[in-house]
């Protein structure tokens, strides 16, 4: 509708993975017809921006009898639906556990033989952007470079952490990687750097414990207890008295993680899946009194083959990064640490499905999100999300996990063909 507002803030991986499903099933059970999703402004507050999307067919309909249980688990009409139509009859469970998690209402209208409605309310926050916000980063650094400088890439995840270092030395910076906060407390100890750019979640020490270790030795805060007397006594020569910029990098998209990551003495957040333009926004950002020059043009390169691809990759993400590097050997290099890392990410996860460990579920699943991000896997990212999501719930029940690792298990093999096709 005109009145609802161009630019909003939530959680977009949410609402796609509400609407993907919602959507499916309406063209599922519409032979002939049609299928319209609309969106309404229901009103403005102090709260937020309230917001009314619909999903309307005109398709087979829904018996009046199962109206009531349509959103519990592995309902459907009959046995012959879900012979005809396939399907487990979880999709519509997922929505309405997704709007709750989002504090949103789902309700369903629907008449025998003549269609359904499926309706949904979400609170978003309200974003006043002047001209000069809405610039990309990209837009918004392109008149200036910094001049090299040393970052401390802290990310455990292999493919990421690639990406990164690509990126910036691209750039003509010089990076160490850690991939853990021990090991970057261990750098820190002997070397000099200009940024930090410090994942959250890692084994054996999460980015927000290092980066409170780091910022209690530049305050001269009592730090003892969080690492061994010897690392302590070399942190506090190499860190007092100064203030490092730490950037977190993060795949979480949750309410609070910002003020969480601000909380543990971190200066800024870089969601992942990051763009080149991002990382060098935060860059400019943090660092500006190492702004010198103008930026040399990107050469040009052709544009990557769209007819290669059948729809589970954006190639847009993989042609910015061909653009931005100016060398094609990059790109398939990137992709192939991909192909090599993915499938023990995915078997980890069914791993922690299999023995219902909700801990090993968002852990795993984590991991594997970030690095689906980053190469365009845009609905494998989505399904590790929610698998992400259910693995933190108290009472998430197996039986939804197990059908997003049907589903996951399903779309990487999609992906990984695509990927093996392109390169």
């Amino acid at each position: 509708a005109d009145d609802v507002p161009a630019v909003v803030s939530g959680d977009s991986l949410r609402l796609r993975q509400m609407l993907f499903n919602l959507l499916s099933n309406a063209i599922k059970f519409t032979e002939k017809g049609s299928v319209h999703i609309t969106v309404r402004l229901k009103n403005t507050s102090d709260a937020g921006v309230l917001l009314l999307f619909t999903v309307e067919d005109n398709g087979r309909g829904i018996p009046a009898a199962q109206l009531q249980n349509i959103f519990d688990k592995f309902v459907q009409e009959d046995s012959s639906v879900s012979r005809k139509y396939g399907g487990t009859g979880l999709g519509l469970t997922i929505c309405r556990q997704l709007c709750l998690l989002m504090g949103g209402e789902m309700s369903v209208q629907s008449t025998e033989g003549q269609g359904s409605i499926f309706s949904f309310t979400l609170l978003f926050e309200q974003v006043v952007r002047d001209e000069a916000s809405v610039r990309s980063p990209a837009e918004a650094s392109e008149q200036s470079e910094l001049c090299p400088v040393r970052v401390l890439l802290v990310e455990d995840n292999r493919i990421n952490r690639d990406l990164a270092r690509i990126i910036l030395e691209l750039k003509g910076h010089t990076v160490v990687e850690a991939g853990n906060g021990l090991q970057a407390l261990d750098a820190l100890a002997t070397d000099t750097f200009d940024v930090v750019l410090m994942d959250v979640q890692m084994p054996e020490m999460d980015g927000f414990t290092a980066s409170r270790i780091m910022r209690a030795v530049e305050q001269n805060k009592n730090a003892g207890g969080m690492v061994d007397e010897n690392l302590l006594s070399k942190l506090q020569l190499a860190l007092q008295g100064g203030h490092l910029p730490i950037i977190a990098m993060t795949a979480n998209a949750m309410s609070g993680d910002k003020e969480k990551c601000l909380a543990a003495g971190m200066d800024d957040y870089l969601m992942k899946p990051y763009d080149t333009g991002q990382v060098m926004a935060v860059l400019h950002k943090w660092l500006p009194d190492k702004i010198s020059c103008r930026l040399q043009e990107v050469p040009e390169h052709g544009g990557v083959d769209e007819a290669n691809s059948s729809g589970h990759i954006d190639l847009k993400v993989l042609d910015q990064f061909r653009q931005f590097s100016g060398q094609d050997d990059l790109l398939p290099g990137l992709i192939k640490s991909y192909l090599d890392h993915a499938p023990a990410h995915l078997e980890q996860i069914r791993c922690a499905v299999d023995s219902l460990d909700q801990q090993k579920i968002w852990q795993a699943a984590h991991t594997m999100k970030s690095s689906n991000g980053q190469i365009g896997a845009q609905h494998l990212f989505t399904l590790c999300h929610q698998l992400e999501e259910l693995g933190r719930q108290d009472n998430a029940g197996p039986d939804v996990a197990q059908y997003l690792l049907e589903e996951l298990t399903e779309e990487f093999t999609h992906v990984e063909r695509e990927l093996r096709r392109f390169i």
